[in-house]
This record gives structure tokens, C-alpha cells and sequence, in this order.
């Protein structure tokens, strides 16, 4: 019987060895009921390390490393790694993961395949556990953003842009190492992130650290991720495609792994205080993105949001 094909996209940017590290974790995990490739992406790395991958890895049939002219973000990057994985191996099953990831489960793909044989999914995503705070960040909440929803972010994002720059200009930032949480009226709590993540549902917004496409999500979405964003927002606008199609979203905690988050795949370098800008305007712009994307479908369907997109 010919094995089912799975794929791992790990989306690059700068830092070898996290890279390097996680692949080895992958490719120790069993594999008796599935064949697997593990596809890299790079976003164009400053620090040079897709090429250092690349001449790396060259001779290991199991890992591709996929080299990219310039930084198109997380959308666009990933989708480079799922129309590879589809072309190359005809992946029926395609992870998206940071490369800050670890599995410790040597089971855990034959597991998922039995969730996928059972339930059927058509985008999957397990407990999600981030090392740095010791919470679970999976699932984000149950249902994507509404309309209303985004403008607030919109809104709530602007005035705290606001703040941040006067404080910048001030030369306050690095002095108010919490400015962050003091300027957005945040603190941080873990009860924020410990939801129903002990939980088997259907339909939540999934965290994008870790997720798979099944073939069936890419038969509907050929592009594969919404390409509209560079960062940030892109769970809430999976989520709301899948709904679109109505296309099954599983989340089974049946299965974990753990976030190490020491570097994101497209993290800057810089000072706090321009990251943090820099984070606050790519969420403002994303959220635009999916407003209009959103608008443009009700326009489409004469006003039902969840109205099959074309």
C-alpha cells in the first residue's frame, strides 16, 4: 500500500540552528504509516543562514530548502512551501510551522493521521504549549474577528501608536521596560491564554505557530494561505475562509507541541521600541487587509458574510 504523503513547511528567517535543531527533531519522529518531507523556506535571511541550510542539507533526500529573492512575509512564504510540497510530493497532509517548534512525541504524525482519518479535517491544530509564559495558546478564541471586531482593533491600535511614539520621542521607551503593557492597559495573566484548550472543538481560530492543511483545504484555496498580509491577522483570515467553504477546522489536544519562541520566523532586529511599532503597524495593516477582503465577499454574496467566497 503506497504511503500517505505528509509535508512540514518551516518557514526561515535568520538563526541556523533553530532551524537545523528543529529538523533533527523532525525527522526523528516515526513515520510507519506515512512518507515525509520536511520543505524550508527562506525569507531572504540578512544573516545569510538560508544558504548555510541549503549547502547543509543538500544531500538529505527527506529536506528540501526552497531560497527566496527578497522577504514576502508569512503568507506569501509559507505558500511558496504548500504550492511546493503539492507539486513535488502531492502532500495529502501539509504542516505550517515556525521553526521554533518542538515535538517530543515520536508518535505524533501517526496520531494526527488517525484524528484525520476519523474526523476528516480540512485544517488541524493541536495543543499549542508556549514555553516563555507556561500557557497554552491554542485556540485563539472561537470564531474569527467580525467586522465590528476590526474596527475596534483598527481603532484601539491607532491610539496606542500614538502613545508609543510620543514615548519614543520622548527618549522613554527603553526607561519603561513595561511600557508596552502599561500604554495598552495590559497585564499579563495567564487566564487570558487558558481557554478551552483541554478541550476537542471544531471551528476555532487556531494559533499559527502550528497548523496542517489538508488536500481538501487546498482543492478549495489553490493559493493556499491568503497571500493579502505580510504579518499578523493571518489565523483570523483562515478561519474565516474556512468558513467560507464550510470546511471542517479541528482542534485536538489529543496531541501538543511546545512553542519555544525564541525566535519567530520573521522576527527584526532593533530596540524594543521600533519593534513594537514596527508589530503594532503590520497588525493594523493586516486588519485592513481582512476588512476588505471581508467587504469585498459581502458585496459579492448581497450581504451574508459566510456565504461561499468564489
Amino acid at each position: 500500500m503506497e504511503k500517505l504523503s505528509l509535508c512540514v513547511v518551516i518557514l526561515h528567517y535568520n538563526n541556523f540552528e533553530m532551524t537545523r535543531g528543529y529538523v533533527e527533531n523532525l525527522k526523528k519522529l516515526t513515520a510507519e504509516n506515512y512518507e515525509k518531507h520536511i520543505i524550508i523556506v527562506d525569507n531572504k535571511s540578512p544573516d545569510e543562514s538560508g544558504e548555510t541550510l541549503f549547502e547543509y542539507f543538500k544531500e538529505d533526500p527527506k529536506v528540501d530548502v526552497l531560497l527566496l529573492d527578497k522577504n514576502i512575509g508569512f503568507a506569501k512564504g509559507n505558500n511558496a512551501g504548500i504550492l511546493f510540497a503539492q507539486e513535488k510530493y502531492h502532500a495529502e497532509l501539509t504542516a505550517v510551522s515556525n521553526p521554533d517548534i518542538e515535538i517530543r512525541d515520536k508518535r505524533f504524525f501517526e496520531k494526527v493521521l488517525r484524528i484525520y482519518k476519523r474526523d476528516g479535517f480540512d485544517i488541524f491544530g493541536p495543543d499549542i504549549f508556549g514555553v516563555h509564559y507556561q500557557v497554552h495558546q491554542s485556540p485563539i478564541r472561537p470564531d474569527h474577528m467580525t467586522l465590528e471586531q476590526i474596527d475596534a482593533r483598527i481603532k484601539g491600535i491607532g491610539e496606542t501608536l500614538r502613545k508609543v511614539r510620543l514615548v519614543k520621542k520622548l527618549g522613554l521607551y527603553n526607561l519603561l521596560y513595561n511600557a508596552r503593557r502599561i500604554l495598552t492597559g495590559f497585564s499579563f495573566n495567564k487566564k487570558n491564554y487558558q481557554k478551552d484548550y483541554s478541550r476537542y472543538q471544531t471551528g476555532a481560530v487556531l494559533q499559527g505557530a502550528f497548523f496542517i492543511l489538508a488536500k481538501s483545504y487546498l482543492n478549495a484555496y489553490p493559493d493556499g494561505l491568503y497571500p493579502g498580509t505580510f504579518l499578523y491577522v493571518e489565523e483570523d483570515i483562515l478561519n474565516y475562509r474556512a468558513k467560507l467553504k464550510n470546511l471542517k477546522v479541528v482542534y485536538d489536544p489529543a496531541v501538543s507541541v511546545r512553542h519555544l519562541e525564541g525566535m519567530s520566523s520573521l522576527s527584526r532586529t532593533g530596540d524594543r521600541c521600533n519593534k513594537y511599532i514596527f508589530e503594532l503597524e503590520q497588525i493594523r495593516k493586516s486588519c485592513f487587509v481582512m476588512k476588505k477582503y471581508m467587504l469585498k465577499n459581502l458585496k459579492r454574496t448581497g450581504g451574508s458574510e459566510l456565504k461561499k467566497d468564489e
